[in-house]
C-alpha cells in the first residue's frame, strides 16, 4: 500500500455497502462479533468495568444503549466506553495476525461503538456488519503505515489506530456524508492517545474504552455540524505524521486505496488463552512439550524461553505481583501450562500461587531470539529449551500461535469459548439464543433484540 488520505477514506466509508463484503469477510465478521461479545460479557465483572460502571451510574446519564451484562442502559458514548473496557480487560479479545508485522486488537475499539449506536438507531444486522468491517478496514490501512513505529514510540496502538476505526464505524452506522465523515476524523483525532507503559494495569482496558467512546462522540458531533480538520490523517503534523514520529508518507489520491477487505485478508486471529498475545507461542510450546514427554514439573531443573523482542515489548512482567500482571508474564504462562496443562480465566485471579508453581516460575528465564532482532517473520516466535534434573534437554519452537488465520480456532472451539465466557453472567438459554442470533446476524432486522438478551445479568 502506498498511502491514504482523509477524503479517500471518507468516500470509501460512505460508498461501501453490505453487498460489497465477500462471504469470507461476512463469516469472519460474525466470528468477531461472537468472540468479542462473549469476552465482553465475561469482562463486565472485572474491577475496571465495575469501577467505571459505577462511575457512569453516578453520572445519571440516560439513553437507549445497553451496558453488556451490566443490567442498565445509558448514553451511546458511555455505553461504548464501558463495553470497550469490558471487552478488553481480560485481554482475551482478537488481534490482527502476526503476518502483518505489528500487534493490534482490531475489534475491541470498534464493536462497542457500533453496537451502542446500532442499538439506539435500531439498525439491522447487515448495517452493523458493514460498519464493523469498515472500522477494521481503516485500522488496517492506517496501521500498515505506522503500526510498528507507533508501538516503538511508546503509543498504545489500540487507543491511537483504534480511535480511527471507531470513528469510521460510527460514521457509517450514523449515515454521515463524506464531508461529515472527514470532520469526524478531525474531531476524533483529538481523542486518540494512550501509552504502552500502562500495559499490565487497568488503564490498558481504559484505553480501549476511550477509543470506542471517542469514535461515537466524534461522529455524533460531526452529524450536528461540529467541525474538525478535514485532512487530519495525511497532512503535516496530522494523525499519521505525529503518531509515526514523522516517518509516514500518506499523501495520495483515492485511487491508491486497496479494495481487499482486511477482515478477510489478512483476517483476524482469535485467542484460545485469556492473556496477552505475546505469551501465546510460549504457551503453545510449553503445552506441546508437556504432551510430548509427559513431563512432571518437579523433574525440571531450568527453562530458557527465547522469544522475539516484539513479544517482550508487551509481555514483560516476568515476576507478576497480580493476576492482571500475570497476563503479561511469559514465565507465569509457561509455568501454568506445564503445571496444569491448560491456561484458562481462573489462572489469572489474585489468589496466592501454590509453592510448586512458584518454584517452577523461579526456574524460568526469558531471553531474546537472536535472529528476531528486527522482528521480521518471527514477530511472535518463541522457543523453549527445558533442562531436566538428570541433564536431558528438550526443545520446542512455535512461530505462529494457535488462533491465527493459518491455524484457526474451529467453529466448535470458538463457540465453546463463547459459552465459557457468556455463561459467567447469563442463563444457559440466553447464551444459546445469543449464539444462534449472531450466527444469523445478517438476517436480523433490529440488533436491539440482541442487546436485550445481552444486557441481563
Amino acid at each position: 500500500m502506498k498511502s491514504i488520505s482523509t477524503e479517500a477514506i471518507s468516500s470509501f466509508i460512505v460508498e461501501a455497502k453490505y453487498d460489497d463484503l465477500t462471504q469470507e469477510a461476512i463469516k469472519t465478521a460474525k466470528r468477531g462479533v461472537l468472540d468479542w461479545l462473549g469476552v465482553a460479557i465475561a469482562g463486565v465483572g472485572q474491577p475496571p468495568a465495575l469501577i467505571v460502571s459505577e462511575h457512569v451510574r453516578q453520572m445519571g446519564a440516560s439513553g437507549d444503549a445497553s451496558v453488556i451484562a451490566g443490567g442498565f442502559r445509558t448514553s451511546t458514548d458511555l455505553a461504548a466506553w464501558i463495553n470497550g473496557i469490558s471487552g478488553h480487560t481480560l485481554d482475551y479479545d482478537d488481534t490482527f495476525p502476526a503476518s502483518i508485522g505489528w500487534n493490534f486488537h482490531p475489534t475491541a475499539p470498534v464493536l462497542p461503538a457500533v453496537m451502542a449506536v446500532a442499538e439506539q438507531l435500531r439498525a439491522s444486522g447487515k448495517e452493523l456488519l458493514i460498519s464493523y468491517a469498515l472500522g477494521v478496514q481503516v485500522e488496517f490501512w492506517t496501521g500498515s503505515l505506522i503500526g510498528r513505529k507507533n508501538t516503538d514510540l511508546g503509543w498504545h496502538t489500540l487507543s491511537t489506530l483504534g480511535t480511527l476505526g471507531s470513528i469510521a464505524a460510527s460514521a457509517k452506522i450514523l449515515g454521515l456524508d463524506v464531508l461529515q465523515t472527514a470532520h469526524a476524523f478531525g474531531i476524533g483525532s483529538s481523542f486518540a492517545g494512550g501509552l504502552r507503559s500502562n500495559l499490565g494495569t487497568m488503564s490498558k482496558s481504559l484505553q480501549a474504552g476511550n477509543a470506542a467512546r471517542g469514535g461515537v462522540v466524534a461522529a455524533t458531533l460531526a452529524s450536528k455540524g461540529f467541525t474538525g480538520k478535514q485532512t487530519i490523517i495525511e497532512e503535516a503534523l496530522g494523525f499519521l505524521d505525529v503518531f509515526s514520529g514523522g516517518t509516514a508518507e500518506p499523501r495520495t489520491a483515492a485511487g491508491d486505496l486497496p479494495k481487499e477487505w482486511a477482515i478477510d485478508r489478512p483476517g483476524i486471529a482469535f485467542k484460545p488463552y485469556p492473556c496477552c498475545r505475546a505469551t501465546h507461542t510460549s504457551i503453545d510450546a510449553a503445552l506441546a512439550l508437556r504432551k510430548q514427554i509427559k513431563v512432571k514439573a518437579g523433574k525440571i531443573a531450568k527453562i530458557a524461553c527465547r522469544t522475539s523482542p516484539f513479544n517482550r515489548l508487551f509481555a514483560r512482567c516476568d515476576r507478576p505481583r497480580s493476576g492482571y500482571e500475570a497476563k503479561f508474564s511469559i514465565p507465569y504462562c509457561i509455568a501454568v501450562s506445564l503445571r496444569r496443562g491448560r491456561v484458562v480465566l481462573q489462572d489469572f485471579s489474585d489468589q496466592p500461587q501454590s509453592p510448586d508453581l512458584q518454584e517452577l516460575l523461579a526456574s524460568i528465564e526469558v531471553l531474546n531470539l537472536d535472529e528476531a532482532q528486527d522482528y521480521g517473520l518471527d514477530l511472535l516466535s518463541s522457543e523453549i529449551e527445558m533442562t531436566m534434573k538428570d541433564g536431558t534437554k528438550y526443545v520446542c519452537r512455535v512461530d505462529a500461535p494457535t488462533g491465527e488465520p493459518g491455524n484457526p480456532l474451529s467453529h466448535e472451539e470458538l463457540s465453546a469459548k463463547f459459552n465459557d465466557c457468556a455463561s459467567q453472567s447469563l442463563r444457559k438459554e440466553d447464551v444459546q439464543e445469543l449464539l444462534e442470533m449472531v450466527g444469523g446476524l445478517e438476517s436480523i432486522r433490529d440488533v436491539s433484540t440482541l442487546a436485550k438478551i445481552a444486557i441481563a445479568n
